[in-house]
């Protein structure tokens, strides 16, 4: 459904509510005998992590990775019995975090000051924990030692490790699709008693992906292809192949496109990938390239495009319609990917419909999209304010509707080298406009206007003589009028 005002601005109004609260110690002192939570998550899409509240304690159970854990509130972990990996006071006050992908949920709930140590810190691309890594707020694991980490409560990851400080964080496995990663902020809310922020937050982001999915319903659809090349173990035998994970067929599909899958999902013969990609309008690579500004030559010779592959059903090579995924980057080259969309698939949704449709959003510029046909520069994003203004806290207005007489290929505008002629010059093509048809319409537009010229000389040639007799019939009957009185 589409968002409503009402729905979208009591949204806001939790969220900025709850962004100059404190810990509810007041509320969660342990008491059995109150209810320690009274505010509560229900989960509406995710099916892989669940909930379960008693009055000073709740066990939290990730689904993908088998494991529960305890939250409790007070001094010491309640008496209980049950397959529990560990239990961890709440709401927590220092953690590490081993794996990015829950840096942007721990930015919208307002936990960033309880992250003291993060792994892999050169690939953060939040300007928040830049800026905290930069003060040194935020300690980088490489360089921590064993009493970095006294007093660190627990390590979010994202594989499952045996360590029982470890707690594992799912949202960016690939079988889970759009909107449920973004219902993982509540997963995360549970820590740190920040469900009703949570729960707001995660409305407006699924009312909003609504919005753009059902205008998305009503576009043509495109088919869209998902592609990575792969070297196991750096050697033959490469692989070539088709993405089709529940989470890109779930956004490509609410996109309004149709995600091309083939028989073969890894080729080992690049003739038998080539098949595959027959009659695609889009490519979406994730090849792990060593320099991310990869042009659409480089994509050529690496998908083995060597030589002209013929205009049947090759759509998309010569509109050059082959995309990547890391226009937005940090200052170091590394990709923004496998971090904020997580939270934010309304965003990304919104990217690839205008992708397809450059219409769609005025004076819209794709965030995570990177076209391979032009010299684009990267959105470098470096060290910034940990304020409201970050990309995780935008919600730009989704458009009423879409305007399906003015679908078209995204080619001058986002993608296509308008300069190559020999590419781009296609009479034929349903979605763009040929020389011939352009004269056919210069020519048809002359005659109609010569047409509409002698009408309007006509008419008003007509209404002239239709004028003048009615001055000579007025002008007689009054000389009658005249005469007659003359005579009396």
């Amino acid at each position: 459904m589409y968002p409503t005002a009402g729905k979208l601005a009591l949204a806001s109004l939790a969220l900025l509510a709850w962004s100059g609260m404190a810990h509810a110690d007041d509320i969660c002192n342990g008491d059995p005998d109150k209810d320690n939570f009274p505010n509560k998550v229900v989960v509406s899409e995710a099916a892989n992590f669940t909930v379960t509240y008693s009055n000073n304690y709740k066990l939290v159970t990730n689904e993908v990775s088998g494991e529960t854990y305890g939250l409790y509130c007070g001094s010491s972990p309640p008496n209980q019995g049950g397959d529990v990996k560990n239990w961890y006071q709440v709401p927590l006050r220092s953690v590490a975090v081993m794996d990015r992908s829950v840096l942007p949920f721990l930015e919208i709930l307002k936990q960033t000051s309880s992250i003291k140590i993060v792994d892999n810190h050169k690939n953060v691309t939040s300007p928040c924990i830049q800026t905290l890594l930069q003060k040194n707020e935020i300690k980088p694991q490489q360089q921590s030692g064993q009493d970095d980490w006294e007093g660190i409560q627990l390590a979010f990851t994202a594989a499952a490790d045996n360590r029982t400080s470890y707690v594992t964080f799912s949202a960016g496995d690939d079988r889970i699709p759009p909107v449920q990663r973004a219902e993982w902020i509540k997963y995360v809310s549970l820590f740190y008693n920040a469900e009703e922020t949570a729960m707001a937050f995660y409305e407006h982001v699924a009312a909003q992906y609504d919005c753009h999915k059902n205008n998305a319903a009503k576009a043509k659809g495109r088919n869209i292809a998902w592609t990575r090349h792969s070297s196991p173990l750096g050697r033959d035998p490469e692989l070539w192949s088709f993405q089709t994970t529940a989470y890109v067929d779930g956004l490509t599909d609410n996109a309004g496109a149709h995600l091309t899958r083939s028989n073969d999902l890894d080729s080992t013969s690049t003739d038998t990938f080539h098949k595959g990609l027959k009659s695609v309008d889009y490519i979406i690579d994730q090849t792990n390239f060593g320099d991310d500004t990869v042009t659409f030559d480089q994509w050529k010779d690496l998908f083995g495009y060597s030589s002209d592959p013929g205009r049947d059903g090759n759509v998309f090579y010569y509109k050059k319609q082959v995309w990547r995924t890391n226009k937005r980057r940090n200052p170091l080259g590394y990709s923004d990917w496998a971090e904020t969309p997580l939270a934010r698939p309304d965003l990304v949704l919104a990217d690839l419909v205008s992708l397809q449709y450059p219409s769609y959003q005025d004076d819209y510029d794709l965030l995570w999209f990177e076209s391979t046909a032009r010299n684009a520069t990267p959105t470098t994003v470096g060290p910034g304010s940990c304020d409201d203004d970050a990309l995780v806290f935008k919600f730009p207005s989704c458009p009423s509707g879409m305007d399906t007489s003015r679908e078209r290929f995204n080619t001058d505008s986002n993608g296509d080298d308008s300069d190559d002629d020999s590419d781009d010059d296609d009479d034929d093509d349903d979605d763009g406009l040929g020389v011939g048809r352009i004269v056919g319409i210069v020519v048809g537009s002359l005659a109609a206007v010569a047409v509409l010229a002698v009408l309007y000389v006509y008419a008003a040639r007509q209404r002239r003589r239709q004028r003048l007799q009615e001055f000579i019939n007025l002008r007689n009957r009054n000389s009658q009028e005249f005469d007659e009185r003359e005579t009396l």
